[in-house]
């Protein structure tokens, strides 16, 4: 009988944690928690390239039930050529760009007085990709059209938008404006009556949640429902900072900083553009901290699809002290109060 072995996908990215493990499939963007000794056992199987019966015999019949299901997940797959070890190419995870800046967020409040489309101008010469536009009031429904128009001839290629409850508007309303705007792929309504989503065409979603949101004190919060799981999160969380790296913001009072909620200020787009701003170095200076620098985060199994934040940490003397709203601890694997 021919030996039958075992190995996951290229596109199931294995984790180690202190405790456990995960495998993140950029594929189809879902994960899966495994014991640590597990993981290690089919990681270290790619060297010694034993079938599953040998596995079997040297780790017992524990290990069974989880190569089970791993596969009935499509986690991994089943072959009888040892060759295919070899075969299947690992991804590239180093980071491979051309922009000075690649996402930014733009705060509005009823106060903001902002000139988006020499913001957007700016942006654009510095081949910025994806924004996010916030507003913490509910702006008229033609604000927003022509707000998202100051792109129309940009390099950005996805919006993000996060908005408030406007009780003059319908759940249809919503869905045109994201099927007629091509580059926007995300419509979150805050303060809204009740908490709902839907999944649109091209993937497009739109969001109801109650939370109200009035200023930028929201940003950083770490939880399961906010997981990242793609290839673009992993590239980052690898090499540099999942929150910040290549990241320009500008607040509603028009400072132009690494992030919203930041205290540290570079400059108001009143009187200095985001061109001139790019010059400072200290606007780089947390770009490069990736999760393997940081306190905790660098023992945890899910450091490659949780979005960082050096704005809010646990002790703000140390730049690499974990994110202080994540409640989980990879040592004792559980989350705490």
């Amino acid at each position: 009988m021919a030996s039958i072995y075992f190995d996951l996908y290229s596109c199931c990215v294995p984790v180690l944690g202190f405790q456990r493990a995960t495998i993140c499939d950029i594929q189809r963007n879902s994960y899966v928690v495994l014991p640590r000794s597990i993981v290690n056992i089919i990681l270290e199987n790619k060297q010694f390239k034993r079938s599953i019966d040998s596995l079997v015999e040297i780790y017992g019949q524990t290990l069974l039930p989880w190569i089970e299901r791993l596969h009935a997940e499509g986690y991994g797959h089943y072959f009888n050529n040892v060759s295919t070890y070899d075969a299947l190419p690992d991804i590239d995870f180093n980071l491979y760009e051309y922009n000075s800046v690649s996402n930014a967020i733009i705060d509005f409040d009823e106060d903001s007085s902002h000139d988006l489309q020499v913001i957007a101008d700016d942006l654009s010469l510095l081949y910025c990709e994806a924004v996010e536009l916030r507003y913490y009031f509910a702006p008229p429904f033609e604000r927003l059209i022509k707000d998202l128009s100051y792109f129309n001839n940009s390099t950005v290629r996805t919006i993000e938008i996060l908005v408030g409850n406007n009780p003059n508007l319908r759940v249809r309303n919503y869905k045109k404006l994201l099927k007629t705007e091509k580059r926007l792929f995300r419509l979150t309504v805050h303060s809204s009556q009740k908490r709902k989503n839907w999944i649109l065409e091209d993937k497009k979603v739109l969001c109801l949640d109650p939370m109200i949101i009035k200023d930028s004190s929201h940003c950083g919060i770490v939880d399961p429902r906010y997981f990242s799981i793609n290839i673009n999160t992993i590239k980052d969380s690898i090499n540099v900072n999942s929150c910040l790296y290549k990241k320009i913001s500008v607040d509603a009072k028009g400072n132009i900083k690494n992030c919203p909620s930041s205290s540290k200020i570079f400059g108001n787009i009143k009187n200095e553009s985001i061109l001139q701003v790019m010059d400072n170095p200290s606007l780089k200076e947390m770009w490069l901290i990736n999760k393997s620098l940081i306190n905790v985060c660098k023992d945890c199994e899910f450091r490659l699809i949780c979005i960082d934040c050096r704005v809010n940490i646990q002790n703000p003397a140390d730049i690499y002290s974990k994110p202080k709203s994540c409640n989980y601890d990879p040592y004792q694997a559980e989350y705490t109060l």
